[in-house]
């Protein structure tokens, strides 16, 4: 993951603590990671671009 990657997800991960605290419900956990974990998973299969990919799946 590159640096800009990285600082991306630490910001969404601050952010979903909030919303846990919040509402209860912890979206990186209970589903954002496994978007992710698998969207790497299918560029590596497919030669797409992982960071662009990683990139994608956190800002969605």
């Amino acid at each position: 993951m590159s640096e800009v990657t990285e600082k991306i997800k630490q910001e969404l991960l601050l952010r979903c603590e909030k919303s846990k605290e919040k509402k209860g419900y912890d979206f990186w956990e209970e589903h954002i990671k496994y978007v992710v974990e698998n969207a790497v998973e299918l560029a590596k299969k497919y030669g797409a671009d992982i960071e662009i990919v990683e990139l994608r799946s956190i800002t969605s």
